[in-house]
C-alpha cells in the first residue's frame, strides 16, 4: 500500500511461542491456565505453548503514529512487551517506492518473521512445568 500513497496506521505485533514434547497426562485440545500460560496440541502429539505476550517490535513507523497505541500500554492487564531488534534498522532501510516490474521489498524481505523473546518462553515454560508439578502431586 505504500507504493501507492496508501498510509495504514498499524504497527506490527506478534506472540513467541514455543513447541514442547508431550507427556503421559497431559490434556489434550486448547487449555488456559492461572497465570497467564497457555498451550495446545498439536497434531503429532507435540505441544505449543506460549506466554500470551505481545511483542511490539519498534520499527520506523512506531515514531511517527506509535503514540496513539500508548493508552494500550496503560491498561492494568496489558501483557506487551516493546522490543528494539533488527526489525527497527530493516524499517528505515525498507524501499517506499518501487516499479511494478521490480521485486517488492515484501517478496525480497520477509520481516515479519517474529524474533522469539526467549526470556518470556523460558519463564511460561517454568511456570508452566511447575504447574504440572503441583498438580502430579496434589492427585
Amino acid at each position: 500500500m505504500q507504493n501507492l500513497g496508501v498510509d495504514l496506521e498499524t504497527l506490527p505485533a506478534y506472540q513467541s511461542q514455543q513447541l514442547i514434547s508431550g507427556t503421559v497426562g497431559l490434556p489434550g485440545g486448547n487449555v488456559a491456565l492461572p497465570g497467564n500460560l497457555f498451550f495446545r496440541e498439536q497434531a503429532d502429539g507435540t505441544y505449543a505453548t506460549s506466554p500470551r505476550i505481545e511483542v511490539i517490535p519498534i520499527v520506523e513507523d512506531s515514531f511517527k503514529y506509535g503514540y496513539k497505541y500508548l493508552p494500550l500500554l496503560a491498561q492494568p492487564d496489558a501483557a506487551v512487551h516493546l522490543s528494539i531488534n533488527e526489525q527497527l534498522l530493516n524499517s528505515f532501510k525498507q524501499k517506499k517506492n518501487w516499479k511494478l516490474d521490480e521485486i517488492s521489498p515484501f517478496e525480497s524481505n520477509r520481516d515479519m518473521v517474529a524474533c522469539p523473546d526467549i526470556k518470556d518462553l523460558d519463564r511460561s515454560l517454568a511456570r508452566l512445568r511447575q504447574s504440572f508439578l503441583l498438580l502430579t502431586i496434589r492427585q
